[in-house]
């Protein structure tokens, strides 16, 4: 995949083959999106979200916070 050749990507995941999960800030959200038009990929929405310190934390460890959350 393009991923791996054009962006060095290697944290990703392929969902459906319409849905396309990355998991590391090896590229930015523009590069990202230029490999894709790029290699012909539609693009019909992108979302960029990122884990608080704490939320990464508690799911690694199956931890609750002090909140209840």
């Amino acid at each position: 995949m393009f991923f791996t050749e054009c962006l060095n990507i290697s944290n990703f995941k392929v969902l459906n083959n319409n849905l396309i999960r990355v998991y590391t800030k090896e590229a930015t959200s523009r590069e990202i999106m230029k490999a894709l038009t790029e290699n012909q990929v539609e693009i019909l929405g992108f979302h960029s979200q990122t884990e608080s310190l704490e939320e990464y934390f508690l799911k690694v460890t199956g931890g609750e916070s002090e909140c209840g959350n």
